[in-house]
């Protein structure tokens, strides 16, 4: 398959996708992506994660912090939205890059088209909501850790990943347990691996800053 027809491909998905995305500007945004776009207004305006004028610990803030310069540059509800698109156009690449590591370009691409006209990925991509944020998070933190095995440097793009992942959603936090327990298993030459490990504690600092801050504000790392 030539670079062309994968270019090509890719432009032509993530155009449907913009096409599947826009009758969502008409629905307002509420619930969690209202206090997402609360959340971020208080990060990039005030410096503090207040929500009501209280400091708040629920969500995590990578969401709130991503998207608010859309709602800057636009409104909250086209804001929150376009950053829920740019996410999903983020899930359906880390999609095919994890599917064509263990299988074909074509069975990757289809892959893809399945995700991209699955009703529930429609649906989350039109609400604005931190979950694509997280998916795509989370499934390039695990292509980058895939692709490891042949490029050990790539470790530390898996670890930053993974760290972003968290301050997403607290999900990732498993991720923290498996590539340890794969290494272990599957790749024990790598268990010594200096980029391995770097890139282990890349994401737990990343992690880490969540809990560090809520110690500084609540006096409680594990707060909420």
């Amino acid at each position: 398959m030539s670079t062309g027809w994968r270019l090509a491909t890719g432009v032509t998905i993530g155009a449907l996708l913009f096409v599947l995305w826009l009758p969502g500007l008409k629905i307002p945004i509420v619930s969690d992506t209202t206090v997402y776009a609360l959340l971020g207004e208080s990060l990039w305006r005030h410096g503090t994660y207040v929500f009501d004028g209280v400091p708040y610990a629920k969500h995590l803030p990578l969401h709130a912090f991503v998207s608010y310069p859309f709602i800057w540059m636009t409104t909250a509800v086209a804001g929150m939205k376009i950053s829920s698109l740019l996410a999903g156009w983020g899930v359906l690449l880390a999609t095919y890059l994890l599917i064509k590591r263990a299988f074909s370009t074509v069975v990757a691409v289809l892959t893809v088209v399945l995700v991209l006209f699955h009703h529930g990925f429609v649906l989350i991509v039109q609400l604005g909501s931190a979950d694509l944020l997280f998916t795509a998070l989370f499934l390039g933190s695990l292509a980058a850790f895939a692709a490891s095995d042949e490029e050990p440097r790539r470790y530390l793009l898996a670890g930053v990943l993974l760290g972003l992942a968290s301050l997403t959603r607290y999900n990732a936090v498993l991720l923290f347990l498996f590539y340890p327990a794969f290494v272990a298993w599957k790749r024990p030459r790598h268990f010594r691996s200096r980029w391995f490990w770097s890139g282990l504690l890349l994401a737990l600092a990343l992690f880490g800053l969540w809990f560090l801050r809520n110690f500084i504000t609540f006096g409680n790392p594990f707060f909420t």
